[in-house]
């Protein structure tokens, strides 16, 4: 007997049935898919809902308030962006959960690459998403490089941009002399 493959990730484990709660469909599911659509669910749609829909309203409604009874609406306008504020800290707060939980959370701190390196020199036109020097078809010179030991690092940098647009990331990978800050 073939085992099955998992609907969503599509690799070869144990699958069940199960419903996505999102669709409504019955595909075969491999634990670790069940644990992304289960893991803090109602947690983060509540808060979800609460700080992308009600939260808002009642901050429109609290203004309106305002022209009538300047106290009142003037308290719950306050009341109404620090429960904001609250929710949106808390949705983040279960995503964060949500991702721990199924093994995929990654803490920003702690990857190797230039912005968390002691050698990162900050180069405002080189990280531009759209028209940024990271782009360019030549190295640019030393000055816009965004390292401050370029003399020891060049030839990473000349792979970097020796790389199609395409293929090539923000900043260049597996730099031997990256040092935490």
């Amino acid at each position: 007997m073939e085992t099955e493959k998992c609907y969503y990730c599509k690799n070869k484990t144990d699958v069940v049935p199960y419903r996505n709660p999102y669709t409504k469909e019955i595909h075969p599911t491999c634990e670790k898919c069940v644990k992304e659509f289960t893991s803090f669910a109602k947690e983060r749609s509540f808060f979800t809902k609460l700080g992308c829909i009600w939260l808002p309203v009642f901050i429109v409604i609290s203004a309106i308030i305002i022209f009538f009874n300047w106290r009142i609406g003037l308290f719950c306008l306050a009341a109404g962006v620090l429960f904001e504020i609250v929710a949106v800290n808390l949705q983040s707060y279960f995503i964060k959960k949500k991702e721990m939980a199924c093994g995929t959370y990654v803490v920003p701190q702690k990857i190797l690459w230039c912005k968390t390196c002691k050698h990162f020199k900050k180069v405002k036109k080189f990280d531009d998403t759209i028209s940024g020097l990271w782009r360019e078809k030549i190295m640019p010179n030393q000055e816009n490089i965004p390292c401050k030991i370029l003399e020891k690092t060049k030839d990473l940098w000349e792979i970097y941009f020796n790389h199609e647009q395409g293929k090539r990331t923000l900043y260049p990978k597996d730099c031997s002399f990256w040092e935490k800050r």
